[in-house]
């Protein structure tokens, strides 16, 4: 059994991430809370989920529900473009309460809903690509994207809320819950494991504390962790201080100390660490970067205008 956890990063402003890339490499096998489609912009690809095959054509879409294991493992002859939407667990959530007891499955019967979903996706598609071409930048990873249009987080959240409504409409499905697979049943109880450090990863919690809150060793719990999510309890819930600490850097004028502190890491000197080992550059340069990038691409759009 091998596949790891991903801990998926959104934007303050928008709860999901996206990510339009051509001729991605192989994705290896994974899981994560979040709910993912994949469309294909253009091209096919080969993907499995929880062991089984799906052959993806040109213009098709694959979902893969919250705690699915799923991978990419082969890509077809021509360039393929894909766009990913991973839906944060937390929005699902918010807006359907009973999401832990459901899943979606698409239902290709239902041209109508399949039609509407495709459609999303491709206006998703050009207006990331129309941008990209303003601002003369690669088709890659694009979430941190600075783009031309302020009020483009309101698009694109219109878009989720119609993803969603389209889901639960047209492909909600119950769960079924005499299943009794044990890769499952562990994964279950780490999603809620992770919701419990999600909620809580400001504050001081340890190994301990997790473990009792779930009346479970510290030993099992570092066990299964490690095995199901392919890291430790402490690198996750550094990664989500992390990712909660980036989302503030990039959107407010915190300092240092109010970034680290407010984040849950027990001192400055560990944030700055743990922050330039991810991201390659110290908090202060990171936010240095981004202003001298926002201010070239203001010029430009500037100079273009005139």
């Amino acid at each position: 059994m091998n596949y790891n956890y991903e801990i998926v990063t959104t934007t303050k402003n928008i709860p999901a991430k996206i990510i339009l890339h051509t001729s991605p490499g192989i994705v290896p096998s994974h899981w994560h809370k979040d709910l993912e489609l994949t469309f294909s912009y253009q091209g096919s690809f080969i993907s499995y989920v929880n062991g089984e095959i799906f052959s993806i054509k040109n213009k098709q879409l694959i979902l893969v529900n919250s705690g699915a294991v799923h991978s990419i493992t082969d890509y077809g002859e021509d360039v393929a473009t894909t766009i990913t939407i991973l839906i944060s667990y937390a929005f699902l959530k918010n807006n359907y309460s009973d999401i832990d007891n459901i899943e979606f499955k698409l239902d290709e019967s239902k041209e109508s809903g399949i039609k509407r979903l495709n459609d999303i996706f491709e206006k998703i598609g050009d207006m990331y690509i129309q941008d990209m071409a303003i601002n003369n930048t690669p088709l890659v990873f694009v979430e941190d994207q600075k783009l031309n249009d302020e009020f483009h987080h309101l698009k694109i959240n219109s878009f989720l809320y119609e993803l969603l409504y389209i889901l639960l409409s047209d492909f909600l499905i119950k769960k079924d819950l005499n299943i009794e697979l044990k890769t499952i049943k562990h994964l279950e109880r780490l999603k809620v494991i992770t919701e419990f450090i999600d909620k809580n990863y400001k504050d001081n919690i340890s190994l301990d504390e997790i473990a009792s809150n779930y009346e479970i060793s510290k030993e099992y719990l570092s066990t299964i962790f490690k095995k199901y999510m392919g890291i430790t309890v402490g690198t996750y819930l550094k990664g989500i201080r992390l990712n909660s600490a980036y989302r503030d850097l990039v959107n407010t004028d915190y300092s240092i100390n109010q970034l680290a502190f407010d984040n849950g890491f027990p001192n400055i000197k560990s944030f700055i660490n743990s922050f330039k080992e991810y991201y390659g550059k110290t908090p202060y340069k990171y936010k240095k970067d981004i202003e001298n990038n926002n201010k070239f691409l203001d010029e430009k759009q500037y100079n273009t205008s005139l």
